[in-house]
């Protein structure tokens, strides 16, 4: 009687694994390996990374400032099927600088399922960033001069040919300009950046390299 059960729920299983089902309770096959948030100015940046990823179709990024309500920020698209480490940023410029935030991901499989990750606290007030980053991609100097009136210089290293991207946003996170988006070799690089279409203030210039982000104040000054 035993071994007839056995047979039965073994024939199950290898049916149910054939035509590409999942058992119930199943764990997502995406392992999350870091997860953490800073702030840049007045953004929150957040990044993550995976160690491997199957039927990864991406993720949600949601906010609340009382864990009763969580809104969606917005999605990251996923790698599908991967077996080496993925990395993914968001910058959520549409928080106040003031206040504490917390952060979660959605992560959301090809064929609907989901599960949450541990949430990050964000606090202006002491911008606590919890966890180390990992190794940046990219490196730069300071824009020379700051103020600008109205152009000023960039040098920056790239450790691999990457989609170099520059947006420019108000000191209040909305989005201006895309400024430069262009492909770059690695290795040592010089560039222009010119604001003379754009009045006096202070503005953010948002850097990024690959999955890199780096965010520079910046003064006009015409």
């Amino acid at each position: 009687m035993r071994k007839t059960l056995l047979r039965y729920f073994l024939c199950v299983f290898f049916i149910i694994s054939a035509l590409g089902f999942r058992l119930p309770d199943s764990i997502l096959p995406v392992e999350l390996i870091y997860f953490v948030g800073y702030v840049t100015g007045p953004f929150v940046d957040l990044r993550w990374g995976t160690a491997t990823e199957v039927s990864n179709y991406g993720f949600d990024v949601q906010r609340t400032p009382d864990f009763l309500e969580w809104e969606t920020l917005g999605f990251v698209e996923g790698n599908g099927n991967s077996n080496s480490p993925k990395h993914y940023s968001f910058l959520d410029s549409t928080v106040t600088p003031s206040g504490i935030y917390h952060y979660r991901l959605k992560q959301i499989d090809t064929d609907g399922q989901f599960a949450y990750s541990d949430t990050v606290t964000i606090n202006f007030a002491t911008s606590i960033q919890e966890s180390p980053l990992p190794p940046s991609t990219f490196s730069f100097t300071n824009i020379y001069p700051n103020p600008l009136n109205p152009s000023g210089k960039i040098n920056f290293s790239l450790k691999s040919r990457s989609l170099l991207t520059i947006e420019l946003f108000s000191s209040l996170g909305q989005k201006m300009s895309v400024l430069i988006e262009k492909e770059y070799e690695a290795g040592d690089h010089s560039l222009e950046i010119d604001l003379n279409n754009f009045t006096s203030g202070v503005y953010f210039l948002k850097i990024t390299a690959g999955k890199d982000i780096k965010t520079l104040k910046i003064i006009l000054l015409k």
